[in-house]
């Protein structure tokens, strides 16, 4: 975590964070890729995912910063930190979860292991919200 973020969260909020199943994860990873730039191109699918097929395989380039990224061995997890307070899980995902699932892509591609777990940890919740992963999982 940056000192900036580290900033604007409230002690008791950092406090429960490193008491987190996340923060734990983090201890335990085999690798932690803390503010994990990238850019690469990824299908134009998972930025619009209306497109027509014609369009949906078009590489198109994506750019971001990935607060976390858990390396365990053949399989990784992207963690993003969110502040916003007043949102519900609902809303924290309406808002994130394509942003999340575009850097799965990117970090799939760039690292070569597949993502099996999105989380975005709310501090104003004091919890993580996880992304589902598929339309199945999102439904549930």
């Amino acid at each position: 975590m940056d000192a900036a973020l580290a900033e604007k969260i409230e002690r008791p909020g950092l406090e429960a964070f490193l008491k987190s199943p996340l923060a734990a994860r983090m201890r335990a990873a085999k690798k932690l890729l803390r503010e994990y730039d990238f850019i690469t191109a990824v299908p134009a699918k998972y930025v619009d995912g209306a497109l027509p097929g014609r369009f949906a395989h078009q590489p198109v380039l994506v750019q971001g910063i990935a607060d976390a990224v858990l390396l365990n061995g053949d399989a990784a997890e992207i963690a993003d930190y969110k502040t916003d307070r007043g949102k519900s899980p609902r809303q924290i995902l309406d808002a994130y979860a394509k942003q999340l699932l575009l850097y799965r892509a990117a970090v799939e591609k760039r690292l070569r292991v597949p993502v099996t777990r999105c989380t975005i940890y709310s501090f104003a919740l004091g919890r993580e919200v996880d992304v589902p992963l598929s339309q199945k999982e999102a439904e549930a």
